[in-house]
């Protein structure tokens, strides 16, 4: 299992900000198989929710997502050396966290 390498308070409390935005009625609607992402757009103008908040999830998650894809292919690779392993992994955690820093950076800057 991956932990998320800036730790999940950040990524909880974007999540936790945005569900408070939406409320709970249209925070369950998220989870229908039939809701679009035209509603959401639609429903996050209504209620006036941070863009920049769902852009942070998104990309977090992306970034998130990105470390497993790499971590299932490190797996099939076996060939390289645990140092390599090791060196890419620590290069990916500081990629990782410049970004979030960025984001985050990002905003805090347009409140």
């Amino acid at each position: 299992m991956l932990h998320c390498p800036t730790g999940h308070k950040s990524l909880c409390a974007k999540i936790h900000s945005l569900k408070e935005s939406l409320g709970a009625d249209d925070w369950s609607l998220l989870w229908t198989l039939d809701f679009t992402y035209a509603q959401f757009q639609v429903m996050c103008k209504a209620k006036a929710v941070d863009t920049e908040v769902v852009k942070a999830i998104r990309n977090i998650l992306s970034a998130l997502n990105f470390r497993r894809s790499a971590f299932m292919e490190d797996s099939k690779n076996s060939g390289a050396s645990q140092i390599d392993h090791l060196v890419r992994a620590e290069q990916e955690r500081l990629a990782l966290k410049k970004l979030i820093s960025e984001i985050d950076w990002g905003i805090s800057r347009r409140r």
